[in-house]
């Protein structure tokens, strides 16, 4: 029923959206009066009124449920310590074995390992080119401890322009070993992840979650779903300055966020917004 509620609730604004178009620009051959397109008007916006409840209280319960799937912090911390040691031995294990099995384990836990950090959507990794690695590793400076791959095709490119993975020299030789193994192979893509399928962005999700599994790590997150995490984590924890510097660094609106990813508050936060509103009305002294 509620869906039903949405449904109608989208007809209605595209037609009262409408009605605002034929309300600044009649044409000349419309026969309504001004007074009578208002009246029309009016009758949509008390119809969009009475849905709106409906349509509200499915949206809470929408966000009440991704609360309760949030992954933890601690979780994306685990997902960070043991994808960081478990892919210098996958590359280990490449000078001898060359199967697909193993490649695409490396994809799954490189990708794991760099979402729980920035919370990048699918598109970044399936989208990162060579061209890009080789160009990040081509402006390295000689005493930099640091390496800034930028993507430049993904999905609000318009909006942010390019994404970017900050990555340490040691987290960058992953990338640059890879490079090396993946020359072998010949592909004629110029992807980084190449997966010899046309849809590159199911093998990832589907080792993000065989790595995720093999961590011994709770539940089958989306990509999607570390994102949200990492977004509403990020809401909790810095003030907002903070919060959308680093929101723009993951391309992420937060006006997005908090519509849709946002978090009640925790017992912690509750008690001590509490205790502000005691002290509010404490003596005024």
């Amino acid at each position: 029923m509620v869906q039903k509620f949405r449904g109608m609730s989208i007809y209605m604004k595209n037609v009262y959206s409408f009605l605002k178009y034929l309300q600044k620009t009649p044409p000349s051959s419309c026969r309504l009066t001004k007074a009578q397109i208002t009246g029309v008007i009016c009758a949509v916006q008390s119809g969009l009124s009475g849905l709106s409840k409906p349509v509200v209280l499915r949206q809470i319960a929408v966000k009440n449920k991704k609360v309760s799937h949030v992954i933890a912090c601690d979780s994306l911390n685990q997902c960070r310590a043991l994808a960081s040691a478990r892919i210098p031995q996958i590359l280990a294990d490449m000078t001898g074995d060359d199967s697909q099995e193993l490649r695409y384990r490396f994809y799954g836990y490189l990708c794991a390992y760099i979402a729980s950090l920035y919370g990048h959507r699918t598109g970044v990794f399936s989208h990162l080119m060579v061209s890009e690695v080789e160009e990040a590793r081509g402006k390295i400076e000689p005493d930099s401890p640091v390496v800034v791959v930028n993507v430049k095709q993904h999905k609000t490119n318009q909006a942010f322009g390019m994404a970017q993975i900050y990555l340490t020299r040691q987290e960058f030789s992953w990338m640059e070993q890879w490079l090396d193994k993946r020359a072998l192979l010949s592909p004629e893509s110029g992807h980084f992840f190449v997966t010899g399928c046309q849809s590159p962005d199911r093998v990832l999700l589907r080792y993000l979650r065989v790595t995720w599994s093999e961590m011994r790590l709770p539940g089958k997150p989306t990509f999607t779903d570390i994102r949200t995490a990492v977004a509403t984590h990020m809401k909790n924890t810095h003030i907002l300055e903070i919060r959308s510097r680093l929101a723009y660094f993951m391309c992420h609106d937060t006006s997005t966020a908090d519509r849709f990813y946002a978090m009640q508050a925790n017992a912690a936060q509750a008690r001590e917004t509490r205790a502000y509103f005691e002290q509010s009305t404490c003596n005024s002294e």
